[in-house]
């Protein structure tokens, strides 16, 4: 009788004991538990920073308007939904951004590296990122393999699953609308600026965005973000053969994450 190959039953062994490890490691807490010095982002300070931010740059009264449902001219609408956010975006993303290096200065990239009002340089850290359906596009404002902090939305609205991770994800809106709705729930909710989504290690949503829906995306858990930040990758080599937005990815993730490791001596 063949028996198995030694090599090969070993390869086997230890690539399940790999995986069992790594998932009861992510989902028992223990790099959060045994250190806790490595995670320095407060959800509490993030989210103070954008109801902030939203209170000093609010939207317009027609804006507010025509994202509630009241009738407007319907030429009206289309504009004032295609313009109202132009006013208001850069200087929301700027100030979160100045908001968050003032609080975290050793971590949060130099508001100096990004002009908000210069469409070069916001294009610069900018790349598109399609997963589980949905496409968007994101910039990093910090990198690690233990925690990110990113600013991700669309101005053309979008759907699609969230994906299941090892990880917890908060998103603090900051314009527009995003409504989910996990498997079992019959009436969804929906998130406003100001509001905070939360999608736990091990949970998956359907979201959908209204256009001009941006986000401040706070990911934290070790060695999870690390492993899933090849789920994004993959769908840019295989789905979209976008190769460009791919090595952006890995370049912006990749100075910050080499700059938390070897500067910040952050996990």
């Amino acid at each position: 009788k063949k028996q198995p190959h030694p090599m090969l039953f070993s390869i086997f062994l230890y690539s399940a004991l790999t995986i069992t490890f790594i998932y009861l490691w992510c989902h028992l807490n223990l790099f959060e538990t045994f250190f806790p010095k490595h995670l320095v982002f407060d959800s509490k300070e993030i989210s103070r920073i954008v109801r902030e931010t939203l209170e000093e740059h609010p939207d317009s009264r027609q804006y507010e308007k025509v994202r509630k449902g009241s009738k407007v001219h319907e030429l009206d609408e289309a504009e004032i939904l295609h313009e109202e956010p132009k006013e208001r975006l850069e200087a929301r993303f700027e100030a979160i951004h100045k908001k968050l290096y003032e609080k975290y200065p050793d971590y949060i990239i130099p508001p100096s590296e990004i002009d908000w009002n210069d469409p070069d340089s916001v294009k610069e850290h900018f790349f598109l990122c399609p997963t589980g359906g949905a496409i968007g596009q994101l910039c990093c404002l910090h990198a690690s393999l233990s925690e990110y902090i990113i600013i991700f939305g669309t101005p053309l609205g979008t759907t699609g699953h969230s994906g299941r991770y090892l990880y917890h994800i908060r998103d603090y809106i900051v314009s527009g609308r995003h409504m989910t709705y996990l498997d079992g729930d019959l009436h969804g909710s929906v998130y406003m600026p100001g509001s905070m989504t939360v999608l736990p290690k091990g949970e998956g949503v359907i979201y959908a965005s209204d256009p001009h829906t941006y986000m401040v995306e706070h990911g934290v858990g070790f060695p999870g973000l690390l492993i899933a930040t090849a789920y994004p990758a993959l769908a840019l080599l295989f789905s979209t053969w976008d190769f460009y937005s791919f090595f952006k990815q890995y370049y912006l993730f990749g100075r910050l994450v080499l700059k938390s490791l070897f500067v910040n001596r952050k996990i």
